[in-house]
């Protein structure tokens, strides 16, 4: 049962940092964070997907994280 609630524990984390995440990034930047950091998507594929070009979408990506690191989303609790 402990390990059931670790699992449960985790899955609180995981939406409490989601949730962060919608707070902090604007559709866009949420969009590209996502795929990319989460899925695993290579920018060039996501700048196909999007129709724009794979520059545009890494400075969203690293725009996105700059402004995570401001906002400490990625701190552990204390």
């Amino acid at each position: 049962y402990q390990n059931n609630s670790e699992n449960n524990s985790k899955v609180v984390d995981i939406k409490e940092f989601l949730k962060k995440l919608e707070d902090s990034l604007n559709e866009k930047e949420l969009d590209v964070i996502i795929k990319h950091l989460f899925e695993g998507m290579p920018f060039k594929e996501i700048a196909e997907i999007d129709g724009s070009k794979t520059s545009k979408i890494s400075n969203i990506y690293y725009r996105a994280l700059d402004k995570l690191k401001e906002r400490r989303v990625f701190d552990e609790k204390k």
